[in-house]
């Protein structure tokens, strides 16, 4: 006999049998208790059962303990990596280079911050860390022992990042890289005092050194070879002593992270010439050209092409015909903003920029080189220039390009615009006028009025993209021929020296431009047919008052919006929708129809119960029609009496986040967007349909029926389980769910859009393990191993009649989730111990039999899937339907031949996927094949092989074909507790420790191979 997992339990033990697997269960005893022991990172694991007992992401194993009495207290031999006499063990900052361990042991910054959100170097103690001491959130599964990721090891030179002083070896110490001095160079913070003996030095005790990534390219300097992305090594640029990198211009900034290390105003990577590893030294002075301030070339102007490092400054490409080659010129284009902010990236330093280089409007101008970025008509010189009077002083010829006569300097940068000649840094911030964190050379909305800047530059914006309609750029500088090489005309209509695309009332009417551009921002209204828009006439119906936003009415209801409660009629009050533009479609929420761009209507979206207000909408587009408005413009049938503005209802917010569900991306917080969930197309996944936005705020595609998969009368956005499986959708989609209620634990949305920020920079899709079109989410078998994901993770006794769907459901709460699963708390069995749990895993005990042969499933291939539910092009018409595979004939050109085309054949298609039922695998589209799927959810329970009778069926079993030899003379897996307890005692008087609660021992003999 052997064990399949290690000993791990302390207390009285139970046996329990199911028909997935035989477990040993400990119970917690008050010896444990009693026991205590030291507890150094406070999780409340003692050292000796914790895993990690610094909590600083790294296991014990892997950082030296010895603890050979077992009392929690290292012994004398345990590692201690920097002699500071805190083993590393317990040391959270193990070489004592001031980066604490947690930051060299994990490679997202981003992760680090999470973990240890109040910074001491250790995971923040509000994380879980199950039984075995190790933060939850760092492994594969809670109490997995296995870690989500690898302990870094940048030079793979087998010593890993948070024991090596020179992590990516580089000839600089990462103590110097992380900004602190050496002066004894040995490599380690100098004047170490650790009061608390956690390791870290008092200096910097919870924080660590700061961690520079100087290049910005997301690799941190001590990990970056080339820290300034100049193409020099940091080795190369470093000198002879690791402790005290050479700075050639003595500015305090090593060479390793300086563009222009010796000040010259030459850029290195011009410099250094062909062969990085042997830089040029033109005078032969020993000092390299780019650290040589002086390198043997007398000086000249700049614009004639000479340069004080003998480069020749105007051999190469020069985009903006300044003189300066582009490899040397920091602006190309000449339009006043660095290429750096632009976006230019020209790794071969050719002066041609690569592909990957920012092209903002998708011109194929790339926006260094690009003198209308937005492609809004105004161009980019005006539009970054808070002072527009100096940026037209500047370009007198007007063409959006600084004029040649003006000194530029050997840079490139013209000399007006920088803090000083050659600097290179600009004397002036780039306008935001909106502060939305989009300059105004990209912002095509640059106000925030609605109005797009293309707009109020007098254009046509037919599409209402912001951007020029049928461009064509003949000479590739990426101003619209139409337009003119001067660009769009500056408007400024009430002469406040606001010009109009910056002017939140250009007609300074007291009228919001927002309010007097009427349903359609793209085209003005003009009330009096003048030719000017309302927005820039202060007399636009021709009296000799001012205008009045009255005379707006977005729903058309008769009720002009300033006395309209309800401006678009979608059920919800303006004062709860508000003026915000969350989904940045230049419609304000409260005329928005559909405020979140998720393609569920904001009436759809908005109460709790559903048809309270979707009702109301008989023709599906998301107003309210054929109700009395009153005098308000709120339906009567919605207020608590006629005209009293009180709702009857209370605005939806399904998970409780604080962002209602018409504003909310992901509704129940079960990390699947709600456009997915709704079967809208969002290739990009950011929640957002990527379809043209109409006056109203509707993309196209939005609307529709409400999707309920599972029939349980809760929508899918806001069902927790929509399959009705037993699997709540979050780990579905594979996340973490510790505390088992369906919704993502810690959840963190800094842009309030109800997404959680960790879902949002993943950018989620919709999995589907099995490639069958069913996400899994919606599949019963995920994996489609003809075993339900149901059975795969919670046995059979809830699910008797073996339909993959939870008998006797029951959902007090009305979250979507069977209140009988919700209370028994999910472990994801995972045998083989390869991450992929039971229902995604198609050889669940790695025995090499897939499991769909472990259950006498036909798997003539060999994928683990069932035959007949085979898609072999990925097009989710079955082989044994598409037209492609199976041949035939395909009149109506659907892919589905006509033998199985419900169209031709007839009968029924209870899964309106257009193949007929008896040809379908999968006639009721639940994702599962086999018995099923008659379309009544009748199946019957089939015994699941076990051939060593030893209670493991065989696709969990590693060793199942080989009855047991027994010990003592009884079989081991005979499935009677007097067998296993006979086994119990024997185990205990062997010496055998059993220890802590839950922990699972699975075991078996050898398998025989069928």
């Amino acid at each position: 006999m052997r064990f399949l997992k290690k000993n791990d339990f302390l207390g009285k033990s139970t046996l329990l049998a199911s028909a997935a697997v035989w477990v040993f269960v400990a119970t917690p005893t008050g010896a444990l208790a009693a026991e205590g022991g030291p507890d150094s990172d406070g999780d409340g694991i003692i050292n000796q059962y914790d895993k990690d007992d610094d909590n600083d992401g790294i296991l014990d194993v892997y950082e030296g303990l010895v603890d050979h009495d077992g009392d929690g207290v290292p012994d004398g031999d345990s590692t201690d990596t920097d002699g500071d006499g805190t083993p590393d063990v317990l040391d959270l900052d193990s070489d004592n280079d001031g980066i604490l361990d947690l930051q060299e042991a994990l490679l997202s910054r981003d992760l680090v911050r999470h973990l240890d959100a109040v910074p001491n170097g250790a995971i923040d103690i509000a994380f879980p860390v199950g039984e075995n001491g190790i933060a939850d959130e760092t492994e594969t599964y809670p109490d997995s022992y296995q870690l989500t990721y690898e302990l870094p090891d940048t030079d793979s030179d087998g010593v890993p990042d948070f024991r090596d002083l020179d992590s990516d070896n580089d000839g600089i110490y990462d103590v110097i890289e992380a900004g602190a001095s050496d002066n004894d160079t040995d490599g380690r913070l100098d004047g170490f005092y650790d009061e608390d003996g956690k390791g870290v030095s008092d200096t910097i005790q919870n924080t660590g050194l700061p961690l520079f990534d100087t290049d910005g390219d997301g690799q941190l300097d001590f990990r970056d070879s080339d820290s300034d992305n100049d193409t020099i090594p940091d080795r190369v640029e470093a000198g002879s002593n690791p402790s005290f990198p050479t700075d050639s211009d003595g500015d305090g900034a090593g060479d390793y992270r300086e563009h222009d290390s010796d000040g010259d105003g030459i850029e290195d990577r011009h410099e250094v010439g062909a062969d990085p590893e042997n830089p040029v030294d033109t005078d032969g002075d020993g000092t390299p050209d780019y650290q040589d301030a002086d390198s043997g070339s007398s000086g000249g102007d700049s614009n004639a092409g000479g340069g004080s490092s003998g480069v020749d400054l105007s051999d190469g490409p020069d985009t903006d015909g300044d003189g300066i080659a582009n490899q040397y010129d920091l602006d190309d284009d000449n339009d006043g903003i660095p290429d750096v902010d632009e976006g230019a990236v020209d790794r071969d330093g050719n002066g041609v920029l690569d592909d990957d280089s920012r092209d903002s409007d998708g011109d194929g101008t790339p926006d260094a080189w690009d003198l209308d970025s937005d492609n809004d008509g105004l161009l980019d010189l005006y539009e970054a220039h808070g002072d527009i009077g100096l940026a037209m002083s500047l370009d007198q010829v007007p063409n959006g390009a600084i004029d040649i006569g003006i000194e530029v300097g050997s840079n490139g940068l013209a000399d007006t615009l920088e803090s000083s000649p050659d600097s290179g840094g600009l004397n002036y911030g780039l306008a935001d006028s909106d502060g939305d964190g989009l300059p105004d050379y990209l912002d095509i909305d640059s106000d925030d009025d609605s109005i797009p800047d293309l707009v109020e530059g007098g254009g046509v914006d037919a599409d209402c993209d912001g951007r020029i309609d049928n461009f064509a750029d003949a000479d590739e500088k990426g101003v619209d021929d139409a337009v003119g090489a001067a660009g769009a005309p500056l408007f400024d209509s009430d002469a406040d020296g606001t010009h109009d695309f910056r002017d939140t009332d250009s007609d300074n009417d007291g009228a919001p431009d927002r309010d007097e551009a009427g349903p359609n921002p793209c085209d003005p209204l003009d009330s009096d047919g003048d030719g000017a828009d309302d927005y820039r006439e202060n007399d636009a119906g021709g009296n000799t008052g001012t205008d009045s936003p009255a005379s707006t009415d977005t729903d058309n209801d008769g009720i002009p919006n300033d006395v309209d409660i309800d401006d678009d009629n979608d059920g919800l009050i303006d004062a709860v929708e508000g003026k915000g533009d969350g989904d940045n479609d230049l419609v304000e929420n409260e005329e928005d129809l559909d405020s979140d761009n998720d393609g569920v209507y904001d009436a759809q979206e908005a109460a709790v119960l559903l048809e309270l207000i979707g009702g109301l909408d008989t023709n599906n587009d998301g107003q309210l029609n054929e109700v009395a408005l009153g005098a308000n413009g709120f339906a009567d049938a919605l207020e608590t009496s006629p005209d009293s503005g009180e709702p009857i209802f209370t605005v939806a917010d399904t998970d409780g986040d604080g962002i209602p569900d018409f504003v909310d991306l992901d509704s129940d917080n079960d990390s699947i967007l709600d456009t997915h969930e709704s079967n809208h197309a969002d290739p990009d996944n950011d929640g957002r349909l990527d379809t043209v936005v109409d006056a109203m705020g509707l993309a196209i595609g939005a609307g529709g029926d409400q999707i309920d998969w599972d029939g349980d009368s809760v929508v899918d956005r806001r069902d927790l389980d929509t399959d009705n499986d037993g699997l709540p959708d979050l780990i579905e989609a594979r996340g973490v769910d510790v505390d088992g209620d369906g919704r993502i634990d810690g959840f963190s949305d800094s842009n309030f859009d109800g997404l959680d920020d960790g879902v949002a920079n993943a950018a989620p899709g919709a999995i589907d393990t099995d490639g069958d079109s069913t996400p899994d989410f919606r599949d019963l078998d995920s994996d489609q191993d003809s075993l339900s994901d149901l059975l795969e993770t919670r046995g059979p006794e809830l699910d008797t009649n073996n339909d993959g769907i939870l008998d006797n459901y029951t959902d007090s709460n009305g979250d979507g989730y069977d209140d009988s699963a919700a209370s028994q708390p999910l472990t994801l069995l995972d045998p083989d111990r390869d991450g992929l749990p039971n229902q995604v895993d198609t050889d669940s005990d790695n025995d090499g039999l897939t499991d769909l042969e472990e259950v006498d499933g036909v798997d003539s291939d060999g994928d683990g899937k069932v035959d007949q539910m085979a898609d072999s092009d990925g097009d989710g018409i079955p082989n044994v339907a598409d037209v492609d595979q199976a041949g035939g004939s395909d009149s109506d050109g659907d892919g589905i031949a006509d033998a199985a085309d419900v169209d031709y054949v007839g009968g029924n298609d209870s899964d309106g996927d257009g193949i007929a039922d008896e040809f379908d695998p999968d006639a009721n589209g639940d994702g599962m094949a086999g018995p099923a799927n008659t379309g009544t959810g009748q199946g019957s329970p089939q015994p699941l092989p076990d051939d060593d009778a030893n209670g493991i069926p065989d696709f969990q079993d590693a060793d199942g074909g080989e009855v047991d030899d027994g010990l003592n003379g009884c079989q081991i897996g005979s499935g009677t507790h007097s067998d296993l307890s006979f086994l119990l005692l024997f185990l205990v008087a062997a010496g055998v420790t059993f220890r802590r609660q839950t922990k699972r021992v699975l075991y078996a003999t050898t398998k025989k191979r069928r």
